[in-house]
């Protein structure tokens, strides 16, 4: 396997293969052994970040649905969905959401929520996406726990670190 950065944690579920790297050289690693998704920690890896898709649905053509886009979407090669839906209800979300998740899993890929934990939480996705005028990656943590992949935004270096 490649080596990763320090403090990386990755996955490669295609593999089945879940290895975590804390910096100073240590690994663990489960060597490929299957696991129960609800005991799988989620991580994301460099390559899972590759080609990510973000949802809109005003761009849907007439007959199309965002379940046969992203069905179309992670046969073509997508590595990563978030379910960006500004406007649609939390009832919409978690019904999309749900869906949508069905399908990434079937693909091995993860499906990421914007802006809200509870939502990504109930939907069973492997994890959030927060902006900067949202609650915090500090926060949706508290919401998640660790085994929850959680991302934000940042449009600076700054803002980043």
């Amino acid at each position: 396997m490649k080596k990763r950065g320090r403090n990386r944690k990755f996955s490669d579920k295609a593999a089945g293969c879940f290895v975590i790297e804390d910096g100073n050289g240590a690994r663990q690693e489960n060597g490929g052994a299957e696991q129960d998704e609800t005991e799988q920690k989620r991580y994301i890896s460099p390559e899972q970040l590759r080609l990510y898709a973000v949802t809109d649905r005003k761009w849907l053509a007439e007959g199309e649905t965002l379940e046969t886009v992203v069905e179309t979407l992670v046969r073509s090669g997508v590595t990563c969905v978030q379910l960006r839906e500004k406007h649609a209800s939390d009832e919409e979300i978690i019904s999309e959401g749900k869906k949508l998740n069905e399908i990434c899993r079937k693909h091995h890929v993860p499906l990421i929520v914007n802006d809200r934990p509870d939502l990504a939480k109930k939907i069973g996705a492997a994890g959030v996406h927060v902006g900067l005028s949202d609650m915090g990656i500090e926060k949706a943590r508290e919401l998640l726990g660790e085994d929850f992949i959680i991302g934000g935004s940042a449009h600076n270096v700054k803002e980043a670190l």
